[in-house]
């Protein structure tokens, strides 16, 4: 269902009884990160701008690679399965592209997970998340990011833009959103502020700090201002779908979800070479669960030795 895009001061527009009313309509998040601040290179790695074909003007919107050759973003933004993917760079239109092959649409949530053509080189300015391993609590700081319009009608972002936000609970995002399965809810009026966050562009990321790492947890999906609660889809509960297609290992029951492939961009030691001639895929470069303990999942599947997770010795 295709919305206009949000204005900056809608809900301070909107009173009485129309507010309420509004305020419980689902609505697309459109292209906007209100009163973010100019992202640093190299910081937000995983973003990509999702472009119609052939086009290095503005992406239409935002998504992120959880491996070299998949991306996950909004199902709403991909309404056609035609269209460019880049990334590796913070200025719009810049950096690495590759084509969709295939799009997939997750049923009971705004999710899609995009399969490129071919992979992109990843390097340290632009490679992948950590994927989660639980629920992001609510009282979490996160961040989003995206090139989207500055303000309503307004022109679209020069340079990658970012801004902070914090979860809210589910409970209290359902006195007035009607949630889909594993939705994130964030509160864009941040410690106070009417303009420390807003929306990004649909698809991008929300990414959060967990032990150290930047972990991906949702995809930008729906919300209406700056003052009011944005929602993303979520990439926790997601993680069983994801990997039917891309051919991970499933969170459970062999890993457990205490042990699932959690993407890090630190190389792991080389693991000893397993009798069937299969072993994890350590280089970062290639596999986005490099750090995790996979060594006895890649054994046991030694007849496929499924990439990027593991490789031929």
């Amino acid at each position: 269902m295709a919305f206009s895009h949000l204005a900056a001061v809608m809900m301070t527009l909107l009173g009485g009884a129309e507010s309420a009313r509004r305020f419980r309509q689902r609505s697309d998040p459109g292209t906007t990160i209100v009163n973010g601040t100019d992202a640093p290179a190299c910081k937000w790695k995983w973003q990509v701008g999702l472009y119609q074909s052939g086009s290095s003007s503005q992406p239409f919107c935002g998504g992120t690679i959880i491996a070299s050759d998949w991306v996950v973003t909004a199902k709403h933004c991909v309404t056609n399965s035609r269209f460019d993917v880049m990334g590796g760079d913070i200025l719009p239109g810049r950096g690495q592209r590759r084509s969709s092959a295939q799009v997939y649409k997750r049923s009971n949530a705004d999710f899609a997970l995009v399969r490129l053509s071919s992979g992109f080189d990843l390097d340290s300015c632009f490679n992948v998340p950590a994927m989660p391993s639980s629920e992001i609590s609510a009282g979490s700081t996160c961040w989003i990011t995206g090139w989207g319009r500055l303000y309503n009608q307004g022109p679209g972002a020069s340079t990658l833009q970012q801004a902070q936000t914090a979860v809210i609970s589910s409970s209290e995002c359902r006195r007035s959103w009607s949630l889909d399965s594993g939705d994130v809810c964030v509160l864009g009026n941040y410690n106070g502020s009417p303009t420390s966050a807003c929306n990004g562009d649909s698809g991008g990321p929300l990414v959060c700090q967990v032990n150290g790492q930047w972990t991906l947890f949702g995809a930008t999906s729906r919300g209406r201002s700056c003052n009011g609660i944005s929602i993303y889809a979520g990439v926790y509960d997601a993680l069983d779908w994801i990997r039917s297609y891309t051919g991970g290992p499933s969170p459970s029951p062999t890993p457990s979800r205490r042990r699932a492939p959690t993407p890090s961009r630190r190389r792991a030691p080389s693991p000893s070479p397993s009798p069937g001639g299969c072993v994890q895929e350590t280089d970062c470069s290639v596999s986005a669960w490099c750090n995790s303990n996979l060594q006895a999942w890649c054994q046991s599947n030694a007849a496929t030795c499924p990439p990027p997770y593991c490789k031929r010795t």
